[in-house]
């Protein structure tokens, strides 16, 4: 999907199927806020300037 619109998918990134906390989101919000985090902070890491939503492991 990445490809076909047009942007570059980053090959190593390390947590391309880490879950995001989403259904934590309402019961523990500061543990989903502290996976979000994670996940930005290691797409950043990786040169992303970007992320799209959702999830993998959430599309499926």
């Amino acid at each position: 999907m990445i490809d076909t619109l047009g942007g570059e998918s980053i090959p190593g990134y390390e947590k391309k199927v880490q879950c995001c906390g989403g259904a934590l989101a309402f019961s523990e919000p500061e543990k989903s806020q502290e996976m979000v985090k994670g996940i930005i902070e290691a797409a950043y890491d990786q040169v992303a300037d970007r992320q799209s939503p959702p999830p993998v492991p959430c599309a499926r």
